[in-house]
Parts: structure tokens; C-alpha cells; sequence
């Protein structure tokens, strides 16, 4: 695991795909989240609702670059690119060296 300078209070670091011990530390994250949002240990909204949290996965330093598709609204590229013209890693999370994890709170809207 690796920390960097992040300008955001929700980045919890940054992990590298081959790594085992990395992987298991992210899988062990996700359990913990998992479990604490079942067991409403975030608290509560001031509407009564349960806070909830949820992860996320940014890919960083793809392994292979890619030909971006040409999509509706968006020209393809014109070569092998690392990123898409969204800011997603081409390939997915799958092609990622590294990846960034974050720790963002999970928007559930109740109409009542």
C-alpha cells in the first residue's frame, strides 16, 4: 500500500494490483464497510435514515494502452490511449498496475 498526497479527505491510499497482501487489504476494507453498513454504525441522517458508505476502485498506470472506441457523442482515438476521454482507465480495473481506493458516502434517497 502506498500513500500519496491526495487532495481529498476520502482516499484511503493506493494499492497494487499484483500484489497479494494488497488485494487481500482491499477485500478486507470492502468486508468492513459491508458489515458496518448492515449494522448501522455510521449513524443516522437527520431524517432518521441509516448513513451508508461505499467503495470505490480508480485504476491508475494501465498495463496495456488501448484503442478508445468511438461512442455516440465521443471521437475514438486516433492511437493507443491509457485513459478514456471521461477520465476511466482503458480496459477497466482489470488493466489497472495500481489502483486508488475511496471511501465515499452512499447517496439513498427515500421519498416519503
Amino acid at each position: 500500500m502506498i500513500i500519496k498526497n491526495r487532495e481529498n479527505n476520502s482516499y484511503l491510499g493506493t494499492f497494487v494490483s499484483a500484489e497479494k497482501s494488497d488485494t487481500d487489504k482491499v477485500a478486507e476494507i470492502i468486508r468492513t464497510v459491508t458489515l458496518m453498513n448492515k449494522q448501522n454504525a455510521w449513524g443516522y441522517n437527520k431524517n432518521g435514515t441509516p448513513i451508508k458508505k461505499r467503495i470505490c476502485k480508480r485504476g491508475r498506470k494501465a498495463i496495456t494502452k488501448m484503442v478508445a472506441p468511438r461512442g455516440y457523442f465521443t471521437p475514438g482515438s486516433k492511437g493507443p490511449v491509457t485513459y478514456d476521454s471521461f477520465g476511466n482507465i482503458m480496459g477497466g480495473i482489470n488493466n489497472a498496475a495500481e489502483f486508488d481506493v475511496y471511501l465515499y458516502d452512499r447517496s439513498t434517497y427515500y421519498y416519503v
